[in-house]
């Protein structure tokens, strides 16, 4: 669902839709992954932590009214899926 969000939030960058929208958008990330996060122990819990200090910055850019940059977000995705991908292999 995280990745979901993720995907949704580039899409709205792409769409050039407004800050407001594109704020929602990462406050329903921020929940996605506060409750990913309060589940977690160990390394995977300290890696979202990091990712969701990430996603924090480019909120604060969008409240202050600047542009979000895609490329950014575009690499945490990136990383996300791999992460994810990688963590799910694990169990296999």
């Amino acid at each position: 669902m995280i990745g979901n969000e993720m995907n949704r939030f580039l899409n709205g960058i792409r769409q050039e839709q407004s800050c407001e929208e594109l704020a929602r958008t990462l406050e329903r990330l921020f929940e996605l992954t506060d409750l990913t996060i309060a589940v977690q122990t160990g390394s995977l819990r300290k890696e979202l932590l990091k990712f969701r200090d990430l996603i924090a910055a480019e909120y604060v850019r969008l409240l202050i009214g600047e542009k979000a940059r895609i490329e950014t977000m575009e690499a945490l995705f990136k990383v996300l899926m791999f992460s994810t991908a990688e963590s799910a292999l694990a169990y296999v």
